[in-house]
């Protein structure tokens, strides 16, 4: 075929892929069912008819046009678009099924097979080993249509993607052993070792290559040409790399998706990525389009009829280790503790919906010369075509009966909702068409009694469910989960417009999507989510690393300076966020009628959260003005700019700029931009002189003994609410406390009990180094502090070279004792 037939048969591939997607829209079929049977029917016709159809008799697809042409973009686009949370939430069952899933599907097709049709018993478990990988593309698009529960979705789609990666690790592996001809404990077991470093090779690939590319995409700023480029080259790198170190390259797309998805949102551009994820679809729907299409050409409907009998056991074999799979691993995933249990109607989708597909495919075009090649390849063509046509056909109707169609209570709510505020809007829109339109009055009128009537229609129906079927405990949930969306609205927003990082911006909405997801499963608020648990342990001990190894570096005093800034800013994001709640949540609740009840328990929650981060803010501004002033110019230098942006963007538009100098304007407004993200931390900084004359001993020295004194101490600033030192460890230092407020705790007999509040000029810690005992107390900030910290090594130094000194913290030490064990 030239290059000239091979351009011709591309565009009409896709002019055809164009028409069968009409007819699926028309007829409410399966887009990827039809390209199938429309492909055989091209097939067929192309035997007759003359050029250019004539070339589909001839066409010849290897398994490298379908594996690394076709294969990375459809596996990057579910995984990009993939909810990263949900799939780590589901994941127990998913890899359940994905792993051991394939590997027993394979066990069970490959035995019945040798033991029911001619095949030899490694070629009966290589045809297993390909028709375990699923394909639910076709069922994802019927999933979308009947608006499915999103779970049952990601349990599904997350389950072909890894099963993919699985089926062709083992299908390669078999095909090893088919070439080499041995088949014992030894190969069995190098299988074994061989599969396992293959997939977790592949997904190190793919998390590395994700990382790679999303700090360079992240170091992009507004660029479209450069960021959604350097996404498809992520999704083909990713697989390339993978294979050439004989890795699982479908393995290293789905983590490099899925990684990209989550943490490699927040990279890309805010302008970029409102239609990147539009863009990845169509390349899926190209990919498809000629995938389905090719596997409707591949079919030969001779072939497929000779081997008619033995096709129908290998159906047979499909269907049994399907249910087999479904209905023996899920119950057992059910048992893992801490996971949401997968119901039975669940169960049953994810049975009927085990499409096979363009993997299977590949994977059999990817066999050795043998006796049983062109028979695996009829066999697969013809049980790939059974589930696309039967099961993909009957799959809507399996859903229907199950009832999972139906939207819930909150969707139907929202659904009212919606119509009623269109209604109304539109409503409002009528007396401006009057003035523009020179409509007559009696069409007005009637276009107003029109609207009336339907805002009627809309406004009882929701009243009749909500009475009907909502009950107060369901009522105070949703209009939480309402507030939950407004508030995380609020945290994208202020993250767009640089108020909020990278990582503070998913730090909240990891907070959110804690309490959304608590609320589904039980109706009632968590106790604790402001911050990711796991990131906070973990940062805690970077900073106590740091404390512990590097107390007198740059290092320590520019992340203690960061953990602050980062607190105060999630307190003002959580400020906004429940403020713009407080705001719209009266006008939400009357909408959609709401009981006062509800929304008074609701209102109370945001309203004390509220307070709760004024309090901090306040806290930080009456110990740091420098910082929060500095913090707050920043932003509105920001909201200025942003003002500004949208003005040139709006001329540029209209023609009113030319292309070069309004790009210029917004380079340079950009670059500005860019100078004001992140935290001001130099509002910390405050002069040692301030200690020190707060501190009476210190007030006492003569300047040059000062100067000396300043060199041992090191500057910390520690955000509320932190311990700094705990009871029963061993002390190394002692703490002069500039600013703030700490909280002194001793412990006894298992009960704390609150000492006394230290406050700027006193110290703590002093107690560990003069008796050379373990801590006698805890002390924990309440507001943020400024402390400078005294090691040991410069601590004794300090006794020995001003007597002074030791009397005063010895005398102090003294009373302290006393008070402690009042």
């Amino acid at each position: 075929m030239s290059l000239y037939e091979l351009v011709v048969g591309v565009v009409v591939l896709l002019l055809m892929a164009v028409m069968v997607r009409a007819l699926s829209k028309r007829f409410e079929l399966p887009f990827t069912v039809l390209l199938v049977v429309w492909g055989i029917v091209l097939a067929q016709l192309a035997l007759y008819l003359p050029y250019p159809l004539d070339q589909f008799a001839r066409i010849e697809i290897s398994q490298d046009v379908i594996l690394f042409i076709f294969l990375p973009t459809l596996i990057f686009e579910s995984a990009f678009n993939l909810d990263a949370r949900k799939l780590r939430q589901n994941l127990v069952p998913i890899l359940v099924l994905a792993i051991p899933g394939v590997l027993l599907s394979t066990a069970i097709i490959g035995g019945l097979l040798y033991w029911l049709t001619p095949l030899s018993g490694i070629y009966a478990l290589i045809l297993g080993a390909l028709l375990s990988a699923t394909d639910p593309v076709a069922v994802i698009a019927i999933f979308k249509q009947l608006g499915v529960p999103k779970r049952l979705s990601i349990l599904v789609e997350g389950e072909s993607l890894f099963n993919d990666a699985t089926a062709i690790v083992l299908t390669h592996i078999l095909i090893g052993v088919a070439v080499s001809g041995g088949f014992g404990v030894g190969e069995v077991a190098y299988g074994v070792v061989q599969f396992v470093g293959v997939f977790v090779g592949g997904l190190l690939v793919g998390v590395v290559m994700a990382l790679l590319f999303g700090w360079v995409i992240g170091h992009i700023h507004n660029d479209a040409l450069m960021e959604i480029p350097l996404t498809m080259v992520l999704a083909y790198a990713s697989f390339i790399v993978a294979e050439t170190m004989h890795l699982s390259g479908v393995m290293a797309v789905v983590a490099a998706g899925v990684m990209m998805g989550g943490w490699g949102r927040t990279k890309i551009s805010p302008a970029v990525s409102r239609y990147l994820s539009e863009l990845w679809e169509y390349f899926a729907f190209m990919a498809n389009a000629f995938i389905f299409l090719i596997v409707g050409l591949l079919v030969n409907l001779d072939e497929l009829l000779k081997s008619l009998d033995i096709l129908v056991w290998v159906i047979v074999a499909m269907l049994i280790s399907r249910f087999v799979v479904v209905y023996t691993l899920i119950p057992l995933s059910n048992r893992w503790s801490g996971i949401e249990k997968i119901g039975s109607n669940y169960q049953h989708v994810i049975y009927w919906g085990g499409l096979r597909g363009a993997v299977a495919l590949a994977l059999v075009l990817s066999l050795p010369p043998s006796q049983f090649q062109s028979l695996l390849l009829a066999l697969s063509a013809g049980a790939v075509l059974f589930t696309l046509i039967v099961q993909g056909l009957s799959i809507k109707a399996l859903v229907h009966r199950l009832g999972l169609d139906r939207p819930s209570l909150g969707e139907r709510l929202g659904y009212f909702a919606s119509a009623l505020d269109a209604t109304r809007e539109a409503k409002k829109a009528i007396p401006a068409l009057e003035k523009y339109t020179h409509l007559q009055n009696s069409m007005i009128h009637k276009l107003n009694k029109e609207y009336d009537s339907k805002a009627f229609y809309w406004k009882s129906g929701r009243k009749r469910l909500v009475h009907a079927e909502l009950s107060p405990k369901e009522e105070h949930s949703l209009l939480f989960l309402e507030s939950f969306i407004i508030e995380k609205k609020s945290y994208y927003a202020m993250f767009t417009q640089g108020d909020l990082s990278e990582q503070d911006y998913r730090d909240l909405s990891h907070s959110i999507d804690i309490q959304m997801d608590y609320i589904h499963a039980y109706e009632q608020l968590p106790q604790a989510t402001l911050h990711n648990l796991f990131l906070r342990r973990m940062e805690r001990n970077v900073l106590h690393f740091l404390n512990r190894y590097f107390h007198n570096s740059k290092i320590l005093q520019r992340y203690s300076r960061y953990y602050t800034a980062r607190d105060y800013t999630k307190s003002f994001a959580q400020y906004y966020g429940s403020m713009k709640v407080l705001e719209a949540l009266p006008q939400r609740a009357k909408r959609e009628g709401i009981s006062d009840k509800s929304l008074e328990t609701v209102m109370a929650t945001y309203t004390q959260w509220h307070k709760s981060a004024f309090a901090r803010l306040e806290q930080t501004f009456s110990e740091f003005p420098e910082f929060v002033e500095r913090m707050q110019e920043r932003r509105i230098r920001r909201l200025v700019l942003l003002v500004e942006r949208r003005v040139i963007e709006k001329h540029l538009e209209n023609g009113e700029v030319s292309q070069k100098l309004g790009n210029d304007l917004l380079a340079s407004i950009d670059h500005e931009l860019r100078q004001l993200r992140g935290y001001d931390t130099q509002g910390f900084n405050i002069h040692i002189n301030e200690l020190l004359n707060k501190v009476d001993f210190f007030k006492e020295m003569q300047p040059h003994e000062l100067e000396t004194i300043k060199t041992y101490l090191s500057l910390r600033i520690i955000p509320p609410h932190e311990t700094i030192v705990v009871q029963g460890e061993e002390g190394h230092s002692m703490f002069f406390i500039a600013r703030g407020e700490i909280e002194v705790i001793h412990t006894q007999g298992g009960k704390e009990r609150a000492v006394g509040v230290l406050k700027g000029g006193d110290f703590f810690g002093e107690h560990s180094l003069l008796s050379h005992q373990v801590r006698n107390a805890t002390c924990r900030t309440l507001t943020p502090c400024a402390v400078y910290e005294l090691h040991s090594k410069e601590f004794y130094i300090i006794l020995q070279t001003f007597p002074k000194v030791q009397q005063a913290l010895d005398s102090i030490n003294e009373q302290r004792d006393k008070a402690m064990n009042a």
